[in-house]
Formats: C-alpha cells, sequence, structure tokens
C-alpha cells in the first residue's frame, strides 16, 4: 500500500483508528519470536477458534513483543472504551474462557499483569484496583520513545502504524517538500553515514540526484 496525497496518509488514519478500536472486544496476541517460543501461535489460534465457537463479536490480532518476555505468552483484551487488560502466561485452554468475558465486558482479574492506558492517551489510568503497566515495576523505569507502541499494533499494518502517529516525517517530506528541500535539510543536519568514512548523507543525496540517467536506485546496506 502507498500514500503520496494527504486524502492517502487521512485514509491510512482513520482505517488504522478502525482496526485499533473498532468498537468490540480486541484480542492482541504477542507473536514475537519471544512470543512463538513460548508457544503463542497456539494461544493465537485457540483464540481464533473460540471466538468462532462461541460467535463472541471480538476481533483477534497479533502483535509484536512488550519486552516482558518472561511472561510470554502476552495476550491483551482491550475493550471497547480503549482500556486493555494484559494477561501472562497465558495457555490455549485458557483463551476460551477469556473470549467469553468479551462477551460480558468484565474481564477476569487472575492471572492480570496489569492494565494499559488506551492507546490515544498519554498518561497512565487504573481501573478495578488493578496496576497500570506503566507503573508495574518492571515497566516503571522505562522509557519507551521508539518501541512505545511495540506490542499494542500489529507491526504488519501500515494503517495501524500511522494511526499511532508512525511515517510522519515520510508525510510531510511527501505532502509539503520539494526534492531540493529534503536534501538541503540533509545537508543542513550534518548527518554523516556510521561507517568508517563518515561520508554526509545529504552530498551523497545531492551528487546522486545530480547525476545524468533514469531511474536512478537506492541500495541500502549493500556493502
Amino acid at each position: 500500500m502507498t500514500a503520496k496525497r494527504n486524502t492517502d496518509w487521512d485514509r491510512l488514519y482513520r482505517e488504522g483508528w478502525q482496526l485499533l478500536s473498532p468498537g468490540i472486544p480486541l484480542i492482541a496476541v504477542g507473536m514475537a519470536s519471544c512470543g512463538r517460543a513460548a508457544a503463542a501461535e497456539a494461544v493465537y489460534q485457540s483464540a481464533l477458534q473460540a471466538s468462532r465457537q462461541t460467535n463472541q463479536t471480538c476481533t483477534v490480532i497479533s502483535t509484536g513483543c512488550l519486552g516482558f518476555c518472561q511472561m510470554e505468552p502476552l495476550v491483551e483484551i482491550r475493550l471497547p472504551d480503549g482500556q486493555g487488560s494484559l494477561y501472562g502466561l497465558v495457555t490455549p485452554d485458557r483463551m476460551a474462557e477469556l473470549v467469553g468475558a468479551c462477551g460480558s465486558l468484565v474481564l477476569p482479574e487472575d492471572g492480570c499483569i496489569g492494565r494499559f492506558p488506551a492507546l490515544s492517551e498519554e498518561t497512565s489510568t487504573t481501573d478495578h484496583g488493578l496496576t497500570a503497566l506503566p507503573d508495574h515495576p518492571f515497566y516503571r523505569g522505562q522509557v519507551r520513545l521508539i518501541t512505545r507502541r511495540c506490542g499494542r499494533i500489529d507491526p504488519a499494518s501500515l494503517e495501524q502504524a500511522v494511526a499511532v502517529g508512525a511515517y510522519r516525517s515520510i508525510e510531510k517530506v511527501l505532502s509539503t517538500m520539494a526534492p531540493e528541500d529534503v536534501i538541503q535539510l540533509l545537508q543542513d543536519s550534518g548527518l554523516r553515514g556510521r561507517g568508517g568514512a563518515g561520508y554526509p548523507t545529504g552530498r551523497k543525496w545531492q551528487t546522486a540526484r545530480a547525476a545524468p540517467g533514469q531511474p536512478k536506485y537506492v541500495i541500502c546496506n549493500a556493502d
């Protein structure tokens, strides 16, 4: 999927939030390598099967790693209000219970590590007396920047990534900047390659743009 115009980004944003906040319970199973090593694939398939067999109206997605690898498999159940409850050491047999609880919107406290704030919120919240995950001893000392959404969205979904704020720089470049502006920005930034030569990135881009011949190709990490 590509996005070049503002309308494309607006569409991706809307579609992403529809996927992340579908208005029905959402079950997110951590499917990174750590989760898969702890049988997350079986948990994921069990969630799909339970949702079909019970006719529960819920969405099941796979996500990346939340970092709490010793508690894998990890399953987040996100209610329509956006609040998420995280369960650790989940077994395939437990998914029938958790999927069934989605129908009543009353989730069990047994095995719940803590509550996530809604994706749209920046502050931690609690309910039912459970610890908000940003205040959990494991997460309390962590300040996540680039990875703050990791484990809460499908890493293969461009729409979900855009919805939570990814690719904003690309959107700006494609919608408001000319190629010369981008190159000048790189030159002004002083960005250099991380190899021994430390070649200025802006100069490299300018040289490639000024070189004769079409089309041009970008080859990354090919040395």
